[in-house]
């Protein structure tokens, strides 16, 4: 894991913060798109 590189818990936590963000928005867009998908075929 990259946060156990890091050396102040601040920045990890951060990070972690971010990354969930950035996966939680990938995973909405991919479902959005599938579901587009899907509706249009």
């Amino acid at each position: 894991m990259v946060r156990e590189q890091l050396p102040h818990a601040g920045v990890s936590n951060g990070s972690l913060v971010i990354a969930g963000g950035v996966m939680l928005l990938t995973g909405a867009g991919l479902v959005g798109a599938t579901a587009l998908r899907r509706c249009r075929s």
